[in-house]
């Protein structure tokens, strides 16, 4: 890749998790290089979302050409309570609570606000189902983006570990109203996707690249996802930024170091019955390239930061990356 493209950083991957003090926290983004910081939630931003903080925070990030954003928390009708800010703010309505939400992003500057839907346990459940849930969440999730829209707030929804490239594309279309995908390649080994075939399958809807590394490994149950520092797991990071147009295109990329571990228990009878997407293809392709485990230890949170950023700066997807 000829070009480096911008990148953003998340707040809780900061040496010293500058909590509290967002001043630092910007200052820090700067130093690394960064031009975009996201945010747990608004009301890391003021607990009250008082206009007076909420200009202040928006205009001290301005003046450092710092873009902000901002996650809205799990959207999920069956489970409201997995997202205690937005259900607070609405009144237990969570369409209402991300309309306070949004009102109160707008004023600090920030447009978008990233969602995810569930966990990786609930694909397992008869009750309900997961194409239950897949519907009922869908239609809460346009919900939430028509009900932004009007703030200037665009929703991206999250490649997480329970929602398969195909179905986070699939809601982002059902959702409009500007609703984009928030792509995570990693998330998806959970899911056997292949990295860059995924990036192609959602191309057309891609507003964010979060990005970070694991290595694919054998485990007796099938699989397991070690995290690595970026450049230095199975992701081909060339292939996944060159199929979703970067550079030269509007996708921002951001370095999200996941924390949870997960196994892929692909030799369980019922897997594939709750993997209905999974592509032969790109699960004999994974298949093939996992390797042994070993003993080394998986990579701790400030070392995949500093690779992290380095990898970024210097370009992330060139050839002499990864």
């Amino acid at each position: 890749m000829s070009a480096q493209p911008q990148f953003g950083l998340i707040l809780r991957d900061l040496p010293g998790h500058p909590y509290g003090n967002l001043e630092a926290a910007l200052d820090a983004v700067v130093g690394y290089g960064a031009t975009a910081l996201q945010l747990p939630s608004i009301t890391e931003l003021s607990p009250t979302r008082d206009d007076r903080e909420l200009r202040q925070v928006g205009a001290a990030a301005a003046a450092r050409g710092i873009r902000l954003s901002a996650q809205l928390g799990p959207l999920n009708a069956y489970w409201p309570d997995r997202a205690p800010e937005l259900a607070t703010a609405g009144g237990g309505d969570l369409v209402r609570g991300a309309v306070r939400l949004a009102e109160a992003a707008s004023i600090a500057g920030i447009t978008e606000l990233h969602a995810t839907i569930g966990r990786l346990e609930d694909r397992t459940l008869s009750t309900p189902t997961w194409a239950e849930q897949l519907e009922r969440n869908g239609d809460l999730v346009a919900a939430v983006a028509a009900a932004i829209e009007p703030y200037g707030s665009r929703l991206v929804l999250k490649t997480h570990e329970e929602m398969s490239s195909e179905e986070t594309r699939r809601m982002v279309l059902q959702a409009g109203h500007g609703t984009g995908l928030g792509f995570a390649p990693v998330n998806l080994l959970v899911g056997m996707e292949d990295p860059v075939a995924a990036a192609h399958r959602v191309a057309d809807v891609v507003a964010t690249v979060f990005v970070d590394d694991a290595r694919f490994l054998r485990a007796p149950g099938g699989f397991t996802r070690r995290l690595e520092p970026l450049g230095q797991g199975n992701v081909d990071w060339q292939g996944v930024l060159a199929a979703v147009g970067l550079p030269g295109s509007s996708p921002s990329v951001v370095l999200d170091l996941l924390r949870a571990r997960f196994d892929v228990a692909v030799f369980d009878p019922a897997w594939p019955s709750h993997h209905r997407h999974a592509n032969v293809l790109e699960f004999t392709a994974l298949a093939a390239g996992a390797t042994s485990a070993d003993d080394r230890p998986e990579a701790e949170v400030p070392e995949r930061f500093v690779a992290g950023v380095a990898a970024l700066t210097a370009g992330l997807g060139s050839e002499s990356v990864g």
